[in-house]
């Protein structure tokens, strides 16, 4: 699969190897860590970032057995040795990820673009 920018569900899952349904279910449990840009019809896009976070949280609960509440801890913990959180937000976001490119998450419904 080439490089984009941004990517759908469907290509997430299969680019991680998580369920549609347990992205869309960490994406409420991890909410601080995973954002993805909704284009204006709602459809979720992610990031390389968000990709990465999808990865990381894959390789806690799995292969390291972590629960929630201990991924919630760990993810913070790394984010805390970087300087990444802030006032209790993540400093990555989604759609700042976007927009640091100059593109905004309306550029995105068709989820074609190639970087």
């Amino acid at each position: 699969m080439k490089k984009k920018l941004a990517y759908t569900i469907h290509e997430a899952s299969v680019i991680t190897g998580v369920p549609p349904h347990t992205i869309r279910f960490w994406e409420k449990d991890f909410h601080e860590y995973l954002r993805p840009a909704k284009t204006s019809g709602g459809q979720r896009r992610y990031c390389a970032g968000d990709m990465d976070v999808i990865r990381r949280i894959k390789d806690l609960r799995y292969r390291e057995k972590y629960t929630v509440a201990g991924t919630l801890k760990e993810l913070k913990s790394n984010d805390e040795k970087r300087g990444m959180l802030r006032e209790g937000k993540s400093s990555r976001k989604t759609s700042g990820a976007l927009k640091q490119r100059g593109r905004t998450t309306q550029q995105f419904q068709g989820a074609g673009r190639i970087l």
